[in-house]
């Protein structure tokens, strides 16, 4: 979806020659009304039971409350598979690319917790 915006923007600059903010675009309070709601059904990243649970508590007004409110529910994807050392149960024991003494003091007692950095 964020790459169908991206290409839209572009779309627009290249064919007409107008640059989209798309931070700048104005607010409109009744979709907001409808998150408050959760009538969210259809709609990209709030249409969940999760996200539709935690939308009326929310509140959000603005487009930052959106934010907020999507990256409590959706913290990013994970790229670990239940099968990897890091995500098993009993993984402080197990040989990983990162169980060596200068992470030890990071990692004791985090068996089964995946550690994570966004970029």
């Amino acid at each position: 979806m964020l790459e169908a915006l991206h290409r839209s923007v572009d779309l627009v600059a290249e064919h007409h020659g107008v640059t989209v903010d798309l931070a700048l675009l104005p607010q409109e309070s009744q979709v907001y009304d409808l998150f408050c709601r959760a009538d969210t059904v259809g709609v990209f990243q709030v249409e969940s039971r999760a996200q539709m649970g935690t939308l009326p508590r929310v509140r959000p007004r603005c487009f930052y409350d959106l934010v907020i409110e999507v990256a409590l529910i959706r913290p990013g994807p994970s790229r670990a598979r239940p099968s990897t050392p890091t995500s098993a149960a009993g993984a402080a024991s197990s040989r990983s690319p990162t169980s060596t003494p200068s992470w030890s003091r990071y990692s004791a007692g985090r068996s089964g917790c995946r550690c994570s950095k966004s970029s």
